[in-house]
Parts: C-alpha cells; structure tokens; sequence
C-alpha cells in the first residue's frame, strides 16, 4: 500500500511539472487576449521566443507557439515580428497544410511595411506553386 501511495505522489508530481510551463504560457496569453497592451505584449512575446527557441521543430507547440506570435504581433500591429514569425512557419514547416496560408500572410504583411518588391516576390512564388489556392 505505501508503495502504491508513494507511485501515486510520484506520478502527480511529475504530471504537474510537465503541464505547467503550458498552463502559465496559455495564461500569458489570457491576459494578452484580456488587455492587449505594450506591457502584456513584451510579456507574451518574451515568453514566446522562450519557448520557440527551446523545443524542437517536430513539437507541434512550437507551432502553436509561432501562430501565437504572429496573431499577437498583428494585432499590436508589429508588422517585422509577425514577419519573423511567418518566416519562422514557413522555414520549419514547409509541408504544413497552412504553409501556403502563410506565405499569403507573408506577402500581405510584406506590402503593409512598404517592402513592395519583398512582397511581389512572395505574392508571385505563392501564385505558382499553389495556383488553385482559394486566395
């Protein structure tokens, strides 16, 4: 019996550690989401290149993680870090369902930052390797 008490302390402990990181992260973002300001901004963001630059690309929150990023950043209207973000996305993950997505994205935000060229680049090479993209 104490040996099952102990295995039973031992796997809830180890449980708790493993989901927690995840847990404060999702809350990083809560409080973003809750009042998107400069300060929670810089907070999520920071924790969020924390977290990009620690797990391997094959851990899908990595993933989550740079679309994490990339909404945040557009939405404080950070145009070259959600570039970074989507390059990011687009590097790692070229096989993605939502890569072709992405590029869109890239050669959108590309335009909004004045880099005209940059984006007809993007724009053109998004039109001829998905060209029955819906967009």
């Amino acid at each position: 019996m104490k040996y099952l008490s102990a295995l039973f302390a031992i796997t809830l402990i180890l449980c708790s550690c493993s989901t927690e990181p995840k847990s404060e992260y999702q809350g990083l973002y809560s409080a973003f989401e809750g009042n998107p300001s400069p300060e929670t901004f810089k907070t999520l963001m920071d924790a969020t290149i924390e977290k990009i630059r620690e797990l391997e690309v094959a851990d899908p929150e990595r993933k989550e993680a740079l679309e994490t990023g990339y909404k945040a950043s557009k939405q404080m209207n950070n145009t070259a870090q959600a570039v970074g973000f989507l390059n990011t996305y687009i590097r790692d993950y070229p096989e993605d369902p939502s890569t072709a997505d992405k590029l869109y994205e890239l050669g959108v935000s590309l335009n909004s930052a004045n880099k005209a060229k940059a984006s007809t680049t993007i724009l053109q090479g998004f039109i001829q390797n998905y060209p029955q993209h819906e967009k």
